[in-house]
């Protein structure tokens, strides 16, 4: 079992690294929040390569009126592998209206558990949280019709999710017009404390930088888009702004 397992690993990390990735250390993508059409707040995307693993971080904060009733201050850190840019680290710090919560997870895949601060999780294969999902899906070739399986980790559950590439169309930004890949889940087994009903697309542009364009979800309470608006890439301490 462990030699396969050994094996698994070793054709995932060949398969990644088959072509040079479209992002590099530094990159900070900003969105606009809308929630039911209504601006709601910005979130950021930055990507660095540190100690050999790459950490993205996101932030999330409100704005406007949704930022008088519902104050959102939420951090995500995930550190990913290098190579086969599945899940090492994750780390939430959120602060959403009253509710706050502080969670942090590692995975220790060669003794095959993740121990987190809610508790161990038995792992036999890698785990993708949803930054490192979509940072993975940047890096391959994609074509309408593909699937690609995920096991995908949230709420301290390892969840089994495949996103398939169902149409390609252009979507207008404040970035121009950019055509882009359109991905959904084709597979996609829900824990109850999801608060996705199911609705989940990531637009990928069909450009050399693979970006994430707009990512668009059905929640429990209604449909959220995040659209691309920025993009910088920040080097030897300047900032490159490709507005």
């Amino acid at each position: 079992m462990k030699l396969l397992r050994n094996l698994f690993w070793l054709i995932f990390i060949g398969a990644v690294f088959s072509q040079n990735l479209p992002f590099k250390s530094g990159e900070k993508l900003t969105y606009e929040i809308y929630f039911r059409f209504i601006p709601a707040g910005k979130t950021t995307l930055e990507i660095t390569l540190s100690d050999s693993n790459w950490v993205i971080q996101s932030r999330t904060n409100s704005t406007g009126l949704i930022d008088k009733i519902y104050p959102v201050r939420d951090q995500l850190i995930s550190t990913i592998d290098k190579d086969g840019l599945f899940t090492l680290k994750y780390e939430k710090n959120i602060s959403e209206g009253k509710y706050k919560r502080n969670y942090h997870a590692e995975m220790h895949y060669q003794d095959s558990v993740i121990r987190s601060s809610a508790g161990d999780v038995p792992v036999n294969a890698p785990v993708f949280d949803l930054m490192a999902m979509i940072y993975f899906l940047r890096s391959i070739d994609l074509s309408i019709g593909k699937e690609y399986s995920f096991r995908s980790f949230d709420n301290n559950k390892i969840t089994p999710i495949t996103m398939k590439i169902f149409e390609k169309k252009e979507i207008k930004t404040k970035l121009g017009v950019m055509p882009c890949f359109i991905l959904k889940p084709s597979k996609l087994q829900l824990d109850k404390k999801s608060k996705i009903k199911g609705g989940l697309e990531v637009w990928i542009s069909d450009t050399p930088e693979h970006l994430p364009v707009m990512i668009k979800s059905d929640l429990l309470f209604g449909s959220m888009d995040a659209k691309l608006v920025e993009i910088q890439i920040m080097e030897t301490n300047k900032i490159i702004d490709n507005k």
